[in-house]
């Protein structure tokens, strides 16, 4: 028997080795496999989402076109792809004009000298471009023109162009967790060798050939040609391979890489494993075969061979064993029952022929009866089964149901409590017990009335819904919480099974339903408003326009210091005064668009307390500590003096008796958190915050809460409108920023205000008031008789040739006919039969290089920027000042 021992030890061997070799040569395999697999399926997809990103470029090209307001179509964009962290607009100069999101210090940024910008307006096609950082990411941007043909066979002209802007680490998101073995690494380059993508960050955007050991230099620039192919190369010591393949539309190449040595220690270690679980089963079994031959074979041989002679007959014999082990038990137990067996023997066989007889007797009488007994009682063990199971099976569906049941009710958005007949609580879901604060375990089996002792004067309804069975609503709660108001609404349902008595009650929160209640009462007020105001403002505009226009004319033909020159010049200042209160009566409901351009605040907020210190009484104190060493924002000056002049003035008429008045200015971070939690729209960074407080008699809460409602104030009529501070309001809001107030009778108020701080240049213009004179043709196109005769006076003095048309038909007309002589168009927005932006479309078919003007008194559809996307070289707000008039035609008629 242990002849066994070497053949076993070789066939273990023979087969351990063998496995082994296998398994190497099939890890091998399934490396570069796996790989060559990652590398082409991944390019793929990478191409895939490259040309999709392609197609949204090209779709947000055409949006733009056909936009009404190009600045919603990119937040449109923005809000549908998540993934493109800066979407933005340039006109032909190559400048941002809109953005989305907006991000301090681009806008008016000129990316015209990136290159694929110069390839997509030359080119009319979209360009994807070069991998780099721009506005402050690493990442790649498609850039798409925006091309329009003005009449059919005629080839397109790009009129601007779109550009989004996609991280890298977005567009490589799903291939972040490949993993070869221990060890694979993907990787991507462009076809100049850089590094798009890497598991080391630090190595994006640096040259491979810097980054990579040097005897991986031919393998990259088979790479950088878009090659596919698998490559090996030895670093050091060890060896590695690297499987790539194209991505055509970037012309990048994607690589995995992985090291041999990590498989080659793998199979080393299945090696020295196999051999040692073959060294320990050899030993082992050499151990236990020599115990069980010496210790149990050879009893059991010699037991086999007394058993063969008591087969024979022999029952004389004894086994001889003596010992204390199993072996010897079995043996001393064998010669037991040989002595046993021989004594019974002879009893056995003189009771064998007696108990034969009487047992075939008893087994006729009874063989029948025994059966029957058998048959009825198999049946009545299989019915007590069967009726076991269906119990079981019942009481699981019962137990099920109710877990459903519940499950359902703790998963409702409402409270859920129910009661008994007797005002016991039976019922108390999740939602309740986090409006509450009271677990279920708490007050299940408890009077409702001293669990919620808030509803024992609505308990007669309760019980009312009891005895009806009929639903009851009660009226709604107000609760407080955390210094807040939040309303619920009640409803209790009777339970309407004839065996069970009880209500179900249902409490809803529907605070956000009131809140919006209000805010849309609110807001169709606020719009209610504004569409008056804009009625007003175009109405009120033109007039002004006629007044403004001839008192600048009668002043020309006069001196400034006689008499009618000084009422003249009053004549002007109150119609620039007029002007400055239609501005505020729109800027309230926020329906005026305005320019915007890098202002210092802190000259805002000096040239405010100049004014000030010169209409206030001197018994008021105002100080200013301007500490912010940078003080540019985006923004108006004019509306930005008006706001500190707004609330100087509601401060000073806090301060009757006198008082201080004190503005300060400083810098403040508003981090991620704040700007979630504001009500205004924010982004986090750099604000320049202004503080202007005083020693007034302060506000009540009442008062507080209405403090920016328009028409709101607690002055008398003659002293103020309730306008000034709906206005600040609003101006705050369209420089993105933010206002706050701090009030407490007797102790006085202080108006905090934030502006998103800009990297922008302040633009000097030291002769904006000087009027320039020119030559040319202007067609003006007006209804307004007083207006059209104003600026033909105006023109013929400034020395032009001036064309009138009273509509915009007749100017579409005209200029078709006197297109060669005309050299500029002037154009009111709102006119009968055809308004200026469809006169301008039709003169612009005739003429696609017209140069015009659009004067408007009020536009709530568009802004600024609109019309110069449309074509306009420039749009003036009536009234205009013949100075501004004489400025713009100048301007326009400089540019090619």
């Amino acid at each position: 028997m242990l002849a066994i021992i070497p053949v076993l030890v070789v066939l273990f061997s023979i087969s351990t080795l063998t496995t082994s070799l296998i398994s190497a040569s099939v890890m091998k395999k399934q490396a570069r496999e796996h790989a060559q697999h990652l590398s082409r399926n991944y390019s793929e997809q990478l191409n895939s989402r490259l040309l999709q990103n392609k197609k949204i470029s090209e779709d947000l090209g055409s949006a733009v076109l056909t936009s009404i307001n190009i600045e919603t179509t990119l937040q449109s964009y923005s809000k549908r792809y998540p993934q493109y962290v800066q979407i933005v607009y340039t006109p032909l100069n190559g400048k941002i004009l809109e953005m989305s999101p907006y991000k301090e210090g681009i806008f008016n940024l000129d990316i015209s000298v990136m290159k694929g910008w110069q390839q997509a307006v030359s080119e009319k096609q979209s360009v994807l471009s070069a991998a780099d950082r721009y506005f402050g990411y690493k990442g790649l941007v498609f850039f798409s023109p925006v091309t329009i043909s003005y009449v059919d066979n005629q080839e397109a002209s790009v009129v601007g162009v779109v550009a989004i802007l996609l991280p890298l680490n977005t567009l490589f998101a799903d291939i972040t967790d490949i993993q070869m073995n221990q060890a694979g690494v993907p990787f991507v380059i462009d076809q100049l060798g850089k590094i798009l993508h890497h598991d080391n960050q630090e190595l994006i955007l640096t040259q491979g050939e810097d980054s990579f050991a040097s005897t991986l230099s031919e393998i990259l620039r088979l790479m950088s040609e878009q090659k596919t192919g698998f490559a090996t190369y030895s670093e050091g010591n060890e060896k590695h391979y690297i499987s790539f393949s194209p991505i055509p539309l970037a012309n990048w190449s994607m690589g995995v890489q992985g090291n041999y040595s990590d498989i080659t220690d793998e199979i080393v270690k299945i090696i020295f494993i196999n051999f040692l679980i073959l060294f320990l089963a050899i030993l082992s079994g050499t151990v236990l075969l020599y115990f069980i031959v010496h210790s149990v074979v050879r009893p059991i041989e010699n037991l086999t061979l007394i058993a063969d002679k008591i087969a024979r007959g022999d029952r004389t014999v004894v086994s001889g064993i003596l010992s204390n082990s199993e072996v010897g038990k079995l043996s001393a137990a064998f010669d037991f029952m040989l002595s046993e067996l021989r004594d019974s023997q002879m009893e056995i066989e003189q009771t064998v022929d007696q108990r034969t007889m009487e047992l075939q007797r008893t087994n006729d009488e009874l063989g029948q009866t025994v059966e029957e007994l058998n048959e009825a009682n198999i049946t009545l063990l299989y019915t007590r089964d069967s009726l076991e199971t269906r119990v079981r099976e019942r009481t699981a569906e019962l137990e099920e149901t109710h877990d459903y049941i519940d499950s359902i009710i703790n998963s409702m958005p409402s409270v859920i409590i129910g009661v008994n007949s007797d005002g016991i609580i039976t019922q108390w879901n999740r939602k309740a017990e986090s409006v509450y604060k009271k677990f279920s375990n708490d007050v299940l089996g408890k009077p409702f009335d001293l669990v919620l002792p808030e509803f024992v004067k609505d308990y007669d309804i309760v019980q009312s819904a009891v005895d009806s069975r009929m639903e009851q609503q009660l009226h709604r709660r107000v609760r407080q919480e955390n210094y807040r108001s939040y309303y619920d609404d009640i409803t209790v349902f009777p339970l309407i099974s004839n065996d069970v008595n009880g209500v179900v009650i249902r409490i809803d929160d529907v605070t956000e339903n009131v809140t919006l209640e209000q805010s849309l009462r609110q807001s169709h007020k606020m719009d209610a408003i504004g569409q008056m105001a804009g009625g007003i403002a175009h109405d009120f505009n033109n007039m002004l326009s006629g007044i403004l226009g001839g008192a600048e004319l009668l002043k020309s033909y006069v001196d400034e210091n006689e008499t009618t020159g000084k009422y003249l010049s009053l004549i002007i200042e109150s119609a620039r005064r007029a002007s400055d209160l239609t501005g505020n009566l729109l800027m309230f409901s926020r329906q005026d668009a305005i320019d915007m351009a890098p202002v210092d605040l802190n000259t805002a907020i000096q040239g405010a307390v100049s004014l000030l210190e010169h209409s206030l009484d001197k018994n008021i104190n105002i100080k200013t500590q301007l500490f912010a060493e940078s003080s540019i924002i985006n923004g108006n000056l004019t509306q930005l003096q008006n706001i500190f002049l707004n609330i100087g003035l509601n401060a000073s008429h806090a301060m009757p008796e006198g008082g201080d008045l004190e503005f300060n200015s400083s810098l403040a971070e508003l981090d991620a958190s704040y700007c979630d939690k504001s009500p205004f729209d924010l982004n986090p960074g750099l604000f320049l915050e202004v503080n202007i407080r005083d020693t007034g008699s302060g506000m009540p809460p009442d008062q507080l809460e209405r403090i920016f409602e328009p028409f709101y104030t607690t002055k008398k009529m003659e002293d103020g409108t309730g306008l000034g501070l709906a206005a600040v309001y609003g101006t705050v809001q369209q420089h993105k920023g933010v206002i706050t107030v701090v009030s407490e009778t007797g102790k006085g108020s202080t108006f905090s205000l934030y502006f998103p701080l800009s990297i922008g240049t302040l633009i000097r213009n030291t002769d904006q008031d000087s009027v320039l004179r020119g030559e040319g043709c202007i067609l003006v196109v007006d209804d307004e008789s007083v207006l059209r005769e104003t600026y033909e006076a105006h023109l013929i003095a400034l020395g032009y040739e001036v064309i009138l048309a009273e509509n915009g038909r007749e100017g579409l007309e005209i200029y078709g006919r006197e297109q060669k002589h005309i050299d500029l168009v002037i154009l009111d927005m709102i006119m009968p039969e055809m308004n200026g932006l469809d006169s301008f479309l039709g003169m612009k078919e005739i003429d696609p290089e017209i140069k015009a003007i659009l004067i408007s008194g009020y536009s709530n559809e568009y802004k600024k920027s609109d019309f110069l996307t449309r074509g306009f070289l420039d749009y003036l707000q009536k009234p205009v000042e013949i100075h501004e008039l004489s400025r713009a035609i100048a301007d326009c008629l400089k540019q090619e």
